[in-house]
């Protein structure tokens, strides 16, 4: 690749050649670059297309260069600042019947292919007639569209199951069952510790409450003595709150230890990592069907305007399907200006 900056000329190569100073030209780039010895440049894109339309017809499938429609606002906003451009060609846009024409081909209807997975998805088989997958790759596209409209709503993982029950059948449905018991179980395990955990904090208010007694006992009796009055009538009450509070801190010690040890039981955890692992099954296979479905909608109309020659003699060897392609093409003429 070469660069031509405001400082030097620089190649991209295994190591960068560097020639210092700019060029505005061809010629001064030739001149630039003649020492290096003989030299090839070979221009990989054009930047803008009317560069070529104004010499020659291009040719483009449906799809390609979509940036024409952008080329096509620039000259109209060129020709709106009054800036003149050339007489511009306009585009030949060549849009092919590719699976359509697939009817041509002899023995359509009893030639069968084997299909990749994706397809398998969208035709609910694994192997189709040629004649029979003319007919329906129109109707693939629209039945995996629509699965990915049921697919998109589906935010919990009870309703993903369901779906998947719903449209897969018995294995799934199986999958479903189970989930469902296992989250009942893991919401009566999550039970026996919400319940510590909120006795838990019952006994540490009431710890708080019985810490606050105590301050103000004490509070009393200082002031009691610095009023010359009997304080020794506290000394009681406190060691009875003392004595509660001893048991109190203890008792919450053990409920911090008994839940802790209920939110790491073995039970618990297993039935939770059960949920787990059929939660991720379901999303895989949402994920599989959405990349197969995406791969369906998008590349069928795409290898349809764009086939590889390689694929006509290797299906039909006779010809006649890539002759139905050639008849049936349509063309259109796209203005750039």
């Amino acid at each position: 690749t070469l660069h031509v900056t405001p400082s030097e000329i620089r190649i991209d190569a295994p190591r960068a050649i560097v020639v210092p100073g700019t060029a505005t030209s061809v010629k001064e780039l030739a001149e630039k670059l003649a020492h290096l010895g003989e030299i090839t440049l070979v221009g990989k894109a054009v930047s803008l297309l009317p560069m070529l339309a104004a010499e020659f017809v291009l040719v483009f499938h449906e799809g390609a260069s979509s940036y024409s429609s952008r080329t096509k606002a620039l000259t109209e906003e060129m020709a709106k600042r009054g800036i003149s451009l050339p007489k511009l060609r306009p585009i030949l846009r060549v849009e092919y019947k590719t699976w359509d024409a697939l009817r041509a081909v002899p023995c359509a209807e009893t030639t069968v292919v084997t299909l990749p997975e994706f397809l398998q998805q969208a035709l609910n088989r694994e192997r189709i007639t040629l004649m029979d997958f003319a007919i329906c790759w129109p109707r693939a596209i629209e039945w995996e569209t629509a699965r990915l409209n049921a697919l998109k709503p589906l935010r919990s993982p009870r309703a993903l199951l369901a779906h998947l029950a719903g449209t897969l059948g018995s294995a799934w449905t199986e999958k479903a069952s189970q989930h469902e018991s296992l989250t009942e179980k893991l919401v009566g395990l999550y039970g026996e510790t919400v319940a510590l955990k909120d006795r838990e904090f019952a006994e540490r208010k009431t710890l708080k409450s019985r810490k606050a007694d105590v301050a103000a006992r004490y509070r009393a009796k200082g002031e009691a003595f610095r009023a010359g009055e009997d304080n020794l009538r506290f000394d009681v009450p406190i060691a009875t709150l003392h004595t509660e509070i001893d048991r109190l801190t203890a008792e919450l010690h053990t409920l911090h230890l008994a839940r802790k040890d209920a939110e790491r039981g073995v039970e618990l955890l297993e039935t939770r990592t059960a949920v787990r692992k059929i939660e991720a099954e379901a999303e895989r296979e949402r994920a599989r069907q959405t990349r197969n479905a995406l791969q369906t909608i998008h590349g069928l109309p795409h290898t349809a305007h764009r086939p590889s020659a390689w694929w006509f003699p290797l299906l039909d060897p006779s010809g006649a399907w890539l002759r139905e392609v050639a008849r049936t093409a349509h063309f259109s003429l796209e203005p750039l200006a």
